[in-house]
This record gives structure tokens, sequence and C-alpha cells, in this order.
């Protein structure tokens, strides 16, 4: 995450976060195979490894100088305690006065049941843009939702769009949760399903487009690009008259838990979306001017797809124009 600094031209204060491991457990219910539970078992009893403190599982500031190409690292910010997991996606609000910062949880996935799951957190601080320090922390949590990785702000409210990979079975309507931070607390002011219905399709990443008037969220597990429109004031509305709104796949085949980051160009035409653990590819949907997205082509990365999955896992996607 960055924002510019102040007064001072091509500098900029920049914020990473170190999610530094990624405890979970995977399995357990009828016909799933016996429960695994990574690292180990102590670690998720009460009392257990989770509830420590680390000093590597941190929010860390930089400045960068634009001219000169110089990061110099500042201070550590926050650290966080393993029981609602590490860092996973932090960007500043738009006008540069609040950070936010989405924690993995502990996820309980390859179940139908995610009873041993421990809830993200979505942090909010206010970020002092002469000095390079937060205060004034809240945050939100929820009992049965898990995996919030990815998030975006809205352009012109205090509003931030959160996508929840990991749902116990009554709140899979909690795919993407619309948050809203009033200075003393963050609140849920709404939620709502991606994909299928009830389906577990693991909402992982989230994008707005340049008029900040379409989100789009991807799916993990279900390879799929859901749309929701954007109103004044940060308030979400499905796209369509069904009751879940306007969904696209990417290509026919393409296997589970595959589909991570998107991009989408500047003149809000096309959203380009990364194939990252199983197919290596970029898949390129068109955006309609109601703001659906249509599955156009998908690009492979002939480098990683050579080697095999399991060679190769992509972490992120950048674009920019030329």
């Amino acid at each position: 995450a960055y924002t510019s600094k102040p007064g001072a031209r091509n500098e900029y204060w920049v914020v990473v976060g170190n999610q530094w491991d990624n405890p979970n457990v995977q399995k357990g219910g009828p016909g799933e195979g016996a429960i695994e539970m990574y690292p180990d078992a102590a670690y998720h009893a009460a009392g257990g490894g989770h509830t420590r403190k680390l000093d590597e599982r941190n929010i860390h500031l930089f400045s960068f100088n634009a001219g000169t190409g110089e990061l110099t690292p500042e201070r550590r910010l926050d650290s966080y305690v393993g029981t609602n997991g590490g860092p996973a996606t932090v960007a500043f609000s738009p006008d540069g006065n609040r950070l936010a910062v989405a924690t993995w949880g502990i996820a309980h996935f390859s179940t139908q049941a995610p009873t041993h799951q421990k809830p993200s957190r979505v942090y909010v601080y206010d970020f002092d843009q002469r000095r390079g320090t937060v205060s004034n922390t809240r945050h939100y949590e929820e009992e049965g939702v898990s995996g919030s990785i990815g998030f975006s702000w809205d352009t012109n409210s205090p509003t931030l769009f959160v996508s929840n990979f990991n749902l116990v079975p009554e709140k899979r309507d909690h795919s993407l949760t619309v948050l809203r931070d009033t200075g003393r607390a963050v609140e849920k002011v709404a939620f709502y399903g991606t994909g299928e219905g009830a389906d577990i399709d693991e909402a992982c990443w989230t994008t707005l487009d340049p008029t900040g008037r379409h989100l789009y969220v991807s799916s993990f597990g279900g390879n799929l690009i859901s749309a929701f429109s954007v109103n004044d004031g940060g308030f979400v509305r499905p796209i369509g008259t069904m009751s879940e709104t306007y969904f696209e796949r990417r290509k026919a085949g393409t296997p589970p838990g595959d589909t991570k980051d998107m991009f989408i160009t500047a003149d809000g035409q096309y959203l380009y979306n990364l194939g990252a653990y199983q197919t290596f590819t970029v898949s390129r949907f068109d955006l309609a001017g109601d703001g659906t997205p249509s599955f156009t082509e998908e690009y492979p990365v002939t480098a990683a797809t050579e080697m095999g999955a399991g060679a190769y896992n992509f972490l992120g996607l950048a674009g920019f124009d030329l």
C-alpha cells in the first residue's frame, strides 16, 4: 500500500504486510478424511501458539523516493496475534488519512463444515501523513467469517468492500461484506453471496473499475468473477434481477482452486484475472456498460505451464498502460 507525502514531490509512504505464517485446518467432516491441523494440534488448542503476538507478523512502514528509486525502512507500525492471522491485504483510503488491514484468520477448508476456523479481522487506523504514524485502532470481526483476504476502499466514503474465503454454512451469504468506518468503530452495513446460491466458491480478491461504480470479486474455488454496482456513499447492489448478483465463470474445465488477482484497464473495458495454482494463465473478460463481465480469452504463461502444477505458484498480478 502507498500514499503520497504531503508537500513532497515524488515521495511516498509505503506499508507492507508480513503474514509470516499460514496456520490452517483441513478436512475432518464425513467422508473428507481425518482432520489435519497445521502446524500441529497444539498450536490450535486453547491457549496454544495461535495466541502469541509475533513481531514478525506485522505491518511495516517504508519511505519511497520515486525520483531516485530509494526505499528506506522506517518502523513497524503494528503486530498481530496468530488467532486472527497475519495481514492479507493492506490499503490506504483514497485520501490517505486511514490505513486498513485485513487478516487471514485461521481458515478450516477442504470441508463442508469449517468448525475449527477462527475469525479474520479488518483493522482501520488513523494515519498521520506528515509523521507516518498510526493511532486510534479499531477493528471488525465476526464468528463464522474467516479468510478475509481482499478488500477495496470505496472511492468517496469510508467504506470497505471485503471478500471472505472461509465461511460456516450459516454464513455462506457473507462472501462479500460491506464495512463502514465511523472513526470510532468498524461496522457491518451489508453482506452478499457470490457465485451460485450457497455454493462454496471461496471469494478471495476484490477490485473496483476506474469509475468506482462497479465492484468485482474473484472466487478461488469456483473460478468465477462476481460483479456488483456501487452507488454514492458506498452502497452496494447486486447486478441483474436475480437474488444473486451476476457472475461469469472462467474457461470451461478450469480445475478448482486457481483464480486469484484481477486488473482492470484504465479505460474500464477489460478485466484480467490470474490463474495462479493450476493453469498458470491470465484470463481476459470484456466489461459491458452495466459492469457485467464476459469471458473472452485465456493466455498461458508458457514458462510456468511447461513445468506443471507444483513447480510454481503465482502470487500477484499487476498491470500498466503503455
